[in-house]
């Protein structure tokens, strides 16, 4: 039983072969149709090209838990501009977020810097802007309340004038919070100053930075294109030195600070695309031209004739190298338009792809190039063409499928970013081939009829043969721009780069008529190559480089650091490595939301959840009970600040009613929970919620397992968390 491999490669080279013989004969259609092809799918661009960006949305599974989790939130806590905390909802809703460290890297609490630090709060809460329509506003005309006041910081501007007057021994203001008489609630100086130093009795007396916010509204159409203006204003007047102090600097991070940083790099890639653009036009005709070496008239160096490269304009095709960047720019824009006119979302990883197709359509170009210059010139254009497409469509076919499979398969990875980019790569590769073998094979056609007759492949005119003896009385122009080798039809004549091809002016003489790239290949590097001691050489460098590849896989680490979106050397990149810095805790706090309550004066209900708030609580990435910040336990506080002990508080806890009725008391007296329990009309809780702080979770790979964690420790409660 013989074994046949490849069973499909000879049908469809023979299916390829006679199509493109076809094309030949037939040329004009398969440029005209394509084009006009390409001009209804570039609708698509001109009609819905918009980008979609949001790293949250791009780059994260479509299927994230924390999607629907942050949405739990959104929906029940930050759903309006008038039930707001200043300590909770930080990152769900619109605002300026700023780190504000000393130039010197000493203590933010000197009193000068405190004081540059109070002027800073004050510009900003005062400065006047104007808007895109005229309107004149100022940061009280956006701002969030709370107490039916403006939130300007006050509980920064409070400690920072302490400071600035030299106070700070009167006031013993402690830490992670500081209970003042000023305040009616205690201040979380944690949040507020990062990397506090203590005098010798335990209290504040140095910081390294203040971090500070303005929360600005969103949910008003009007109001909200303000906040962005004023969100853009402050960055702007922060990275032009408008909004400065001389001791000081100033970082800055807003709400649509990861958007625009991908539309910057959008802006940086834009260029570079029209750059490679152009360079891949200039490399494609350049690397098409075929030099031969001639003796030029009168120029003799020792009494021998001086040898020069001379452009053999009959086998150059500078034409096809052009057509072949305009194929695959037209393949792009077909691709995109069609996606766009189906639906397909483009997002900011699309605008790679252009890259990515134009070398793929570079490669084919040069590929069935290549293979028409190893035909016989001895035979008909259809005959070049069909034996040429014989290999190169081949090959040409099945990188495009395999490509496409790749792409395909790497649509199914559940980012956005991943997937959308996949699906335009795919479509994007497959207009490729349809062009090449349509416009391109239609143009080789073309430019081989142009060959067949000897003429220039660039201005159409008759050329000059290269082997013609009488070239001195041939002007310098004409042997500059319009040489070119003709055949002679022999008996013995091989093939366009046979070795052994006959001279017409000298039979007895072997011409070898490779292209350059050949000879090189195949008489300089290919045995050079293929040397023993080189093969060892190369061999051991391959297990160099395996074994590099190795260690690399071996220290991959999954995931996705948000810092490296922000391009260095930019305030909002500083102000991230600062938070990380000085606030390593701001960003380890975990919402905990109880959708389907338990009833907390229902003994049984209560014991269960606080069964499950003890599995959060002691998980490996878990704080501890210290760090959970719960409404229950501030509630317990607050019944024996009024004078009810343990007896009473446990009685109280199985009196629904007179539980009800306290929590109300409670809830009214302390605006930072108050928001924290979701009540219905008659005063019934339907959902509340907690946080707790979390250790361990030095990355986002940390903090991922620590969330798979604690999501897998609450599946055994009967309650929604």
């Amino acid at each position: 039983m013989k074994c046949t491999w490849a069973p499909l490669e000879k049908p469809w080279s023979n299916v390829v072969a006679r199509y493109c013989v076809f094309v030949s004969r037939h040329p004009w259609p398969f440029i005209i149709i394509p084009m006009i092809l390409c001009i209804c799918l570039s609708s698509g661009v001109f009609m819905h090209f918009r980008i979609v960006r949001g790293v949250h949305y791009l780059y994260s599974p479509l299927n994230a838990p924390w999607k629907t989790e942050e949405a739990v939130f959104g929906e029940n806590w930050a759903n309006d501009d008038i039930h707001y905390h200043p300590a909770k909802d930080f990152m769900r809703r619109r605002g300026v977020y700023m780190i504000i460290t000393a130039k010197d890297k000493g203590s933010i609490l000197r009193k000068e810097h405190a004081r540059q630090f109070l002027k800073v709060l004050e510009y900003i809460g005062s400065h006047n802007l104007t808007s895109k329509t005229g309107r004149k506003y100022s940061y009280k005309d956006i701002c969030l309340h709370f107490q039916n006041e403006c939130f300007s910081n006050s509980h920064g501007r409070l400690i920072a004038d302490i400071f600035a007057r030299g106070d700070e021994d009167h006031f013993n203001i402690t830490y992670p919070k500081w209970a003042s008489r000023y305040a009616t609630e205690k201040i979380d100086v944690m949040r507020l100053l990062g990397n506090v130093s203590f005098n010798s009795n335990g209290y504040v007396n140095g910081a390294s930075a203040w971090m500070i916010l303005y929360q600005l509204k969103k949910f008003d159409e009007n109001v909200g294109e303000l906040s962005k203006e004023f969100e853009n204003a402050i960055a702007a007047e922060i990275e032009n030195g408008t909004l400065s102090a001389p001791l000081l600097n100033i970082y800055y991070f807003h709400s649509a600070t990861f958007d625009q940083e991908l539309a910057k790099e959008q802006d940086r890639i834009i260029p570079k695309f029209s750059i490679t653009f152009c360079v891949l036009i200039v490399f494609s005709v350049l690397t098409t031209f075929t030099v031969k070496w001639v003796n030029l008239p009168g120029v003799k160096v020792n009494q021998k004739r001086r040898k020069f490269l001379v452009i053999d304009w009959v086998l150059s095709k500078p034409l096809l190298g052009i057509v072949g960047v305009i194929s695959t720019l037209m393949a792009i824009i077909s691709a995109t338009g069609m996606l766009l006119l189906c639906g397909v979302t483009f997002v900011d990883m699309c605008t790679v792809m252009p890259f990515l197709s134009l070398t793929i359509g570079i490669d084919d170009t040069f590929l069935m190039l290549a293979a028409w210059h190893e035909t016989n010139r001895l035979h008909s254009v259809e005959e070049r063409v069909e034996t040429a497409m014989r290999h190169a469509a081949v090959s040409i076919s099945i990188t495009t499928l395999t490509d496409c499979i790749a792409f395909l398969i790497g649509a199914s990875a559940p980012l956005p970013a991943v997937m959308f980019f996949c699906y335009y790569s795919s479509a994007a590769i497959f207009f490729i081939f349809l062009y090449c073998m349509t416009v391109f094979v239609a143009t080789l056609s073309l430019q081989g009829r142009i060959e067949e007759q000897e003429r220039n492949s660039l201005t159409l005119r008759d050329t000059i043969n290269l082997k013609e003896h009488f070239l001195e009385d041939v002007p310098t122009k004409k042997l500059l721009f319009h040489m070119g080798t003709h055949v002679h039809v022999l008996p013995e004549a091989g093939n366009n780069n046979d070795v052994n091809f006959v001279d017409v002016h000298n039979p007895k003489k072997e011409q070898d008529h490779r292209m350059w790239y050949q000879r090189f290949f195949e008489d300089k590097f290919g045995p050079f190559i293929s040397k023993p001691w080189m093969t060892a050489i190369f061999f051991g460098l391959y297990i160099v480089y395996a074994s590099f590849a190795i260690y690399g896989i071996s220290n991959l680490v999954i995931g996705f650091d948000l810092i490296n979106v922000v391009q260095k050397s930019t305030s909002p990149r500083a102000f991230l490595t600062a938070r990380n810095s000085f606030f390593p805790m701001d960003s380890k706090i975990v919402d905990i939301a109880v959708m389907k309550p338990p009833n907390m004066a229902a003994r049984k209900q209560r014991e269960e959840f606080f069964f499950a708030l003890q599995e959060f609580e002691t998980t490996w990435c878990s704080s501890g009970r210290n760090s959970t910040d719960f409404w229950y336990f501030s509630f317990q506080d607050y019944m024996k600040g009024l004078g009810f002990d343990d007896d009473i508080w446990n009685a109280m806890l199985d009196d629904e009613e007179s539980f009800v009725s306290n929590l109300g008391g409670f809830l009214m007296a302390n605006d930072k929970y108050s928001y924290d329990v979701l009540r219905d009309e008659n005063g019934t809780t339907k959902a509340f919620r907690l946080a707790t702080r979390v250790t361990n979770v030095a990355t986002d790979s940390d903090m991922y397992k620590c969330a798979t964690t604690m999501r897998h420790a609450i599946n055994t409660v009967t309650f929604e968390i």
